[in-house]
């Protein structure tokens, strides 16, 4: 294999690398799509938990104190017949200090009471909306998810195609480059593993290369790295 082929078959893996990259980084917006419904329905969940947790603590407060209206309310009718059977001033003072206590109490209870009920139509009605939500946008959280599943079949076909073509490419390549070059893109993972030289210097770090790498690499290519950045070197006499 010439040296100009060895370094074309180089570049050529570099591009389909990128383009790997591309649809990863696709397929990661992809799933990220699905997220802000999510958060929405974990939200909703809660907000419905603590609403059925205030319904009941409504209803507990509104039974305990209908019971202690209906007990007023019965001590007050007592009251009002023991009121025509006392005999002195003295108990009938007694006995109307007890009324104006109990009317009292009583009408504290029904204002209590009508709050209560009020309260808990409120908490009814908000019940009301966020199980719809939730109804609502179970749906259309299954739609996007199949969306993002079909979406991703399709990137990820890229991805396989282009990794097949990378295999292929190193494959061809000297053994000892091949297995060199693919152990440089598992340390660059996610990067460039390769820089064109420019104007004596690395094109990624723009570190100022040896002359003598430079001139090795002008008469005859091979696997020369930036002393800085550890990228595979390229001429800048080689097309790209």
């Amino acid at each position: 294999m010439e040296n100009s082929e060895a370094a074309h078959h180089l570049i050529e893996i570099q591009s389909l690398l990128n383009k790997i990259s591309f649809h990863k980084k696709n397929i990661e917006k992809n799933l990220l799509r699905p997220t802000s419904i999510k958060n929405q329905r974990d939200k909703t969940q809660q907000r419905l938990e603590e609403v059925h947790e205030l319904i009941a603590s409504v209803e507990k407060t509104f039974n305990d104190e209908d019971k202690q209206l209906q007990k007023d309310t019965k001590d007050l009718e007592n009251k009002d017949k023991q009121k025509n059977l006392v005999t002195t001033e003295k108990e009938l003072s007694a006995i109307e200090h007890d009324i104006r206590v109990l009317e009292g109490s009583i009408s504290i209870l029904e204002e209590k009471a009508f709050k209560n009920l009020e309260s808990k139509e409120e908490l009814e009605n908000e019940e009301k909306d966020l199980s719809s939500f939730l109804n609502g946008s179970l749906k259309s959280l299954q739609d996007i998810e199949k969306e993002v599943l079909e979406a991703n079949k399709l990137e990820q076909n890229e991805i396989d195609l282009y990794e097949a073509r990378v295999e292929g490419i190193i494959s061809s390549l000297p053994p000892s480059m091949g297995k060199e070059f693919k152990s440089l893109m598992d340390k660059f993972e996610n990067d460039k593993p390769l820089s064109f030289l420019k104007n004596g210097c690395c094109g990624q770090c723009h570190y100022s290369i040896p002359r003598t790498v430079e001139e090795a690499l002008q008469k005859s290519f091979s696997l020369e790295y930036c002393p800085n950045c550890n990228r595979v070197l390229i001429p800048e006499n080689v097309p790209h």
